[in-house]
């Protein structure tokens, strides 16, 4: 009798180690997810690739400690495991030194939002978007007094300079829109896209964010307007 009784309770004990070993896994991932930006989702794999490229570019800065590009590499990968201390650290040292990367200031703006200050946030997108403006706005000017055709390409920048040339990239739009977006400022949105646009006018992701936006809101004539621009711009020539 007292053997079995025994046997019971070893088998109780038993039951509780696994059933607590499991509570303390299930809220370990718990713990780990909450260290990670809302919009990033990692496997193991992942992070443990992250983390060597970690390495890799703190070895490389040891020999070239002046290196923006590389400390911009390694906020990105702090980004992507959650370390949003140390991203933001270094953007922030970054920007102590060349402030006109409009690339700097959607980092930011990303690290920002991961953490749930979408007013900081927001401000880091638009001083991008601004950075942008000015130069669209410098360069249209200097092909008027230039008289420079309307279809001539602009020399792409030499990947070896380390000149603060502002790029025409559709990031800082789709970042602000998207913001807006979770936040269901779809008016917001519009304006945003609508602005990407008019410097970027072939990028498919803007129509298919405004159709998206307007379909939500049930305006499907719109909706279908934007969708069909999308399908233009993505259709194989």
């Amino acid at each position: 009798m007292i053997q079995k009784q025994t046997k019971i309770i070893i088998s109780l004990v038993l039951v509780f180690v696994v059933i607590g070993a499991v509570l303390y896994f299930m809220n370990y991932k718990v713990q780990m997810s909450k260290n990670l930006p809302a919009n990033i989702s990692i496997d193991s794999y992942q992070k443990e690739q992250a983390q060597k490229l970690i390495s890799e570019l703190k070895d490389k800065l040891l020999t070239d400690p002046q290196n923006l590009y590389l400390k911009r590499d390694l906020s990105r990968a702090y980004y992507l495991i959650g370390e949003l201390d140390n991203a933001e650290q270094i953007i922030k040292e970054i920007m102590s030194i060349s402030n006109q990367d409009l690339q700097l200031y959607v980092d930011s703006g990303r690290i920002y939002e991961a953490r749930g200050d979408f007013v900081k946030a927001e401000e880091q997108y638009k001083k991008a978007i601004d950075l942008m403006k000015k130069e669209n706005e410098s360069i249209v000017a200097s092909e008027v007094s230039q008289n420079i055709p309307k279809d001539f390409v602009l020399p792409k920048q030499n990947e070896n300079t380390k000149e603060n040339i502002v790029n025409f990239t559709p990031t800082p739009f789709t970042s602000l829109a998207q913001l807006y977006i979770n936040q269901k400022k779809n008016i917001e949105a519009i304006d945003v896209l609508n602005s990407g646009i008019k410097i970027i006018p072939s990028y498919p992701d803007f129509y298919l964010k405004l159709s998206e936006i307007y379909a939500k809101t049930g305006d499907i004539t719109k909706s279908k307007y934007y969708e069909e621009q999308f399908q233009k711009l993505v259709k194989p020539k």
